[in-house]
């Protein structure tokens, strides 16, 4: 009993001194920031064992017998799969007001013809957008040329999307001049760097000719009657002026915008109940007074979170009683909605 004791004691401390030995090695000390460290290659070596080991197993172990009919059968039960699309609320069922007209300073909408404060045709230059004027030019077209008789044609519809520098002044032709595209200016360093970088753009991107000629014809307009200009500078101050003192509202626009942009002077406490403010009063304003508004709406996209509020586009079209109207028929409206607030 003795010697097997002895012997158990030799081998302890043999292992003792062989452990002492290794972490008390040159080689087996390490140096941190100043603090020795021993026996980092123990260490090390236990964790390499630990990885290989780690590396050896499968990540998967299939069963060792296939599942049964019964079993599929349960699994597929308790499967729950994720819905594709997220699920339909309240607001994704709301319908806005579809126009039936062609969207100028007066539209129609459900049968019946209401201002339209929503559209920006600021110059009151979409004129050529009505279905009339687009059969008078197919008509004129087929009339001048004979062949064109048995051809078919096509109305092409472009959207153009418009992205806004730092460096560059750009301005967009889809709103003033009732057309589409736009142009940049810069200093001639800027506008050199751009032609030479956006020529691969010119083949895929570029204005095609009928939109540009409708530019052009529209800024030989503008040329020949500056007072459109003047025009709507003064329905721009009219607007401005008439809604002043609407209860609860206060203007937040530049005064020469002409997009009259209206915010709530005092918040509901939530981003969700401001917009369902403004919305009833959009609603009650078309539905009772036949004035068409927009509403500010939130995107996702966004960079800048631009606050709820109500736009309003004045147009050199719209005539003195339209603005009167307009004014009118905001302050009674806030005051029905507001009241229930």
């Amino acid at each position: 009993m003795d010697t097997m004791f002895s012997a158990f004691e030799t081998m302890v401390k043999s292992v003792s001194d062989w452990v002492t030995l290794a972490f008390d090695r040159p080689s087996a000390r390490a140096i941190v920031f100043g603090v020795p460290i021993k026996g980092h290659l123990l260490v090390e070596g236990l964790l390499f064992v630990v990885i290989l080991f780690l590396l050896s197993q499968k990540s998967y172990k299939p069963p060792k017998r296939p599942l049964t009919k019964k079993e599929v059968d349960e699994l597929c039960d308790e499967w729950v799969p994720e819905p594709l699309i997220p699920s339909i609320t309240e607001e994704m069922k709301y319908e806005p007001p579809v126009l039936e007209s062609a969207a100028g300073p007066h539209t129609v909408i459900n049968g019946k013809d209401v201002v339209n404060f929503t559209s920006a045709d600021y110059l009151g230059l979409l004129g050529h957008d009505k279905l009339q004027s687009l059969q008078s030019i197919l008509e004129n077209v087929t009339h001048a040329n004979k062949r064109t008789k048995k051809l078919r044609r096509y109305i092409v519809v472009e959207a153009v999307y418009q992205i806004e520098n730092v460096d560059i002044v750009t301005a967009a032709m889809g709103h003033a001049l009732a057309t589409e595209g736009g142009f940049c200016t810069g200093s001639a360093r800027v506008i050199d760097h751009q032609r030479l970088s956006s020529s691969g753009y010119v083949f895929s991107a570029s204005l095609p000719p009928y939109l540009a000629s409708a530019a052009i014809t529209a800024i030989d307009v503008l040329e020949g009657n500056p007072n459109l200009i003047t025009k709507l500078k003064e329905n721009i101050a009219t607007l401005r002026k008439g809604l002043l003192d609407v209860q609860g509202f206060e203007i937040v626009s530049d005064p020469e915008s002409p997009i009259v942009f209206l915010t709530l002077k005092k918040s509901t406490g939530s981003i969700k109940g401001d917009l369902q403010v403004l919305q009833d009063i959009a609603d009650h304003l078309l539905k009772e007074h036949s004035i068409f508004v927009a509403t500010s709406k939130r995107s996702t996209v966004d960079k800048c979170k631009l606050p709820a509020g109500i736009r309003l586009y004045v147009s050199a079209a719209h005539t003195k009683t339209d603005l009167e109207k307009a004014c009118e028929s905001f302050k009674k409206a806030t005051a029905v909605v507001l009241a229930d607030q």
